[in-house]
């Protein structure tokens, strides 16, 4: 009986210990100027690179789009604060083209939709929140 015990207790130990909870964002962007291109999405959780930086954003994607808008459900994400870039490569080239000063000439948005002014908005002003197991909605409409 002793030897029953140790091994169902020995067994339990070589189970898979639980993982953190995950979470998911449902991402919803808006306002595209035409079905042609991709929309790229970059997720950051620190300031760090915000918003056009790839190598620091945690995860990225190219969205095809339909009906001028493109959507995704990001999967696997831990507990913590996130915040959205995105804009519309209607040429496809993987970079936001920018005028001779500097501005963009492809559409663009950031989580939490902030007004747009001279330069990109904040890492904080683009964070928002997800905790242990929570399905967000995120919607950004591109300028």
């Amino acid at each position: 009986m002793i030897l029953t015990f140790l091994l169902s207790f020995l067994l339990g130990l070589s189970q898979p210990i639980a993982s953190e909870p995950a979470s998911t964002i449902k991402l919803r962007i808006t306002n595209c100027s035409s079905n042609e291109g991709l929309v790229r999405v970059l997720v950051y959780n620190q300031a760090v690179g915000f918003p056009e930086n790839t190598k620091t954003a945690v995860v990225s994607y190219s969205l095809p789009i339909k009906g001028k808008h493109a959507e995704i459900s990001i999967p696997d994400l831990g507990p913590g604060e996130y915040a959205i870039s995105a804009y519309h490569d209607e040429n496809e080239d993987g970079e936001l083209e920018k005028h001779l000063l500097g501005y963009p000439t492809e559409r663009y948005g950031f989580s939490n939709n902030p007004k747009i002014t001279f330069s990109a908005p904040t890492y904080e002003r683009c964070v928002f929140e997800i905790k242990e197991n929570e399905n967000k909605e995120v919607h950004i409409k591109l300028h």
